[in-house]
């Protein structure tokens, strides 16, 4: 898989808003709220790219707004740190 395929994969999601708890009496379904990241990976306006080590890095200067696709289930997010990029102030690098 090249860089550029690996990156595609990605999303980013800014911060858990709030967790809810659907419960249909026999099933109860947990949905995290979050911001998203618009997902560009080139230009002025890129929120993803990838450094000369092979890192990602993230700008969150473009969220999108929170909406009915601001959801996600659990079992599809991996909790992620991010660090200040050194260099460039408005990127993050995820560790």
């Amino acid at each position: 898989m090249t860089n550029d395929q690996l990156l595609q994969n990605w999303s980013i999601w800014d911060g858990l808003k709030k967790i809810l708890e659907l419960n249909y009496v026999v099933l109860n379904i947990v949905v995290l709220l979050c911001n998203g990241v618009k997902t560009n990976y080139g230009g002025n306006s890129a929120t993803m790219k990838q450094d000369e080590y092979n890192s990602i890095l993230v700008n969150f200067n473009f969220l999108i707004r929170i909406s009915d696709q601001s959801f996600v289930f659990p079992l599809h997010v991996d909790q992620v740190f991010f660090a200040s990029d050194l260099k460039e102030r408005r990127w993050k690098v995820v560790l």
